[in-house]
């Protein structure tokens, strides 16, 4: 969270008090809450039912389904997604949908790849279904998104050891 914390209210200082969130995998709202204090509408995005009720209850606007099922209609400024790429089955169609969906910034952080662990042993991938380096996740993103900083945080920096916090700016306006 130290990355996080100190690098949300830089990227957005501007106008961060008229910026809409989404976090995608919100679970309980914990970084939600967080996010509450610096932005204008925070909005959660969280797949497991009694988890999206949890942030309901907090007082968030809440969609209960998964991130590809959000109505296009619904836009956000800003996107972030906290350990969640790295388990959707189908990065590219996700790519897509952040790309029709957000407007200026995109906040990811995943593990790095060299702290996956061997997919061939049993138990031991954590249930990722991808394994990302700084260039994939930036050619991931390309047509759409410039990077605008990424950092390698240490172990005791976030929640489960070594990862990479990326953050993305909106190569244009014109989105829809």
């Amino acid at each position: 969270m130290r990355y996080i914390n100190l690098t949300i209210p830089e990227l957005c200082s501007d106008d961060r008090n008229n910026l809409s969130v989404l976090e995608i995998g919100s679970a309980d709202g914990t970084f939600s809450k967080m996010l509450y204090d610096t932005f204008f509408l925070v909005e959660c995005c969280e797949v497991d039912s009694n988890l999206a009720q949890v942030t309901e209850e907090q007082g968030f606007k809440t969609f209960d389904c998964d991130f590809m099922e959000i109505p296009e209609y619904e836009q956000f400024d800003v996107a972030i997604a906290i350990d969640l790429l790295e388990h959707i089955l189908d990065i590219k169609e996700f790519a897509n949908k952040v790309s029709r969906s957000v407007s200026k910034y995109m906040i990811i952080q995943i593990p790095n790849r060299m702290n996956q662990g061997d997919p061939n042993k049993k138990g031991k991938f954590g249930g990722h279904s991808h394994c990302f380096s700084a260039l994939s996740i930036q050619i991931l993103f390309d047509k759409w998104f410039r990077i605008l900083g990424m950092y390698e945080t240490e172990k005791g920096d976030t929640a489960r050891g070594k990862e990479m916090l990326i953050i993305f700016e909106r190569k244009d306006n014109n989105y829809h």
